[in-house]
């Protein structure tokens, strides 16, 4: 293990650790073919699109948006009768409803990521000759991880010369590893921590990436900081109120 002294961040108040959990990413392979030919229509490239992994950093939802190219090759006007979707998460507006011969017809199509883990839906176009043209999105939400800290220490004496606490960590299963710990504070501390240790997890939990460490956090010169700021790539950071006396 080594000692390293740590810098100062400001003051704040111990953030609320998000429950929730994961679903296993499943890594859809879509088709990276260009053009398609289906009843008329050729489509400008792929009917389906991967967002990817998605970061959600709140609760709030996350519209991703991507646009669809279909060029009418019939020879003759099509007109599109009903635009459907496989599932409410996903909307889509086609730029017109009467498309001539050769014209483009654009097909917008909104993805919506509430929660963590593989969403996707299917877009239905249905033409006046009974011509069905389908379009796929797909994404996976990712939440930050989930940081605990125990014991959360209430108070510490003028004289006790160092603290240790019990650092667990949740993780997408996609992420690697993470580093150490950074811990953050004014006046500054020295810090030994040595590996995280990943373990399984619990039964029944969605798949995810389960850690827990050690974290020695010593007095410096100027005694003990009233806060401290402990933050793991991946994760929400983790402030805890130390109560350390003044003078």
């Amino acid at each position: 293990m080594t000692r390293v002294a740590i810098g100062a961040i400001g003051l704040g108040t111990l953030l609320a650790l998000a429950a929730g959990g994961w679903w296993w990413w499943r890594g859809e392979t879509l088709s990276a073919q260009g053009s398609t030919h289906i009843d008329g229509w050729t489509s400008l490239g792929p009917l389906a699109f991967d967002f990817g992994v998605v970061d959600l950093p709140d609760e709030t939802p996350v519209s991703l948006r991507h646009r669809f190219e279909l060029r009418n090759d019939s020879g003759s006007t099509r007109r599109i009768l009903s635009t459907t979707t496989s599932c409410s998460c996903v909307e889509a507006e086609p730029s017109e409803s009467e498309i001539v011969a050769k014209a483009t017809l654009a097909v917008d199509v909104v993805l919506t990521l509430r929660l963590s883990g593989h969403r996707s839906g299917t877009v239905f176009l249905r033409d006046d000759t009974g011509a069905v043209i389908q379009a796929r999105v797909v994404a996976t939400g990712r939440r930050p991880g989930i940081l605990a800290v125990t014991p959360l220490p209430a108070h510490l004496l003028d004289d006790a010369e160092f603290t240790e606490l019990h650092l667990d960590l949740v993780l997408h299963p996609e992420l690697p590893i993470p580093g150490p710990p950074i811990v953050s504070s004014e006046p500054r501390l020295i810090v030994e921590f040595g590996d995280w240790t990943e373990g399984l997890p619990a039964a029944g939990d969605a798949p995810t990436r389960r850690f827990s460490g050690l974290l020695k956090l010593m007095r410096g010169p100027e005694g003990w900081p009233a806060t401290v700021r402990i933050s793991v790539e991946g994760a929400d950071p983790v402030e805890l109120e130390l109560g350390a006396p003044e003078g």
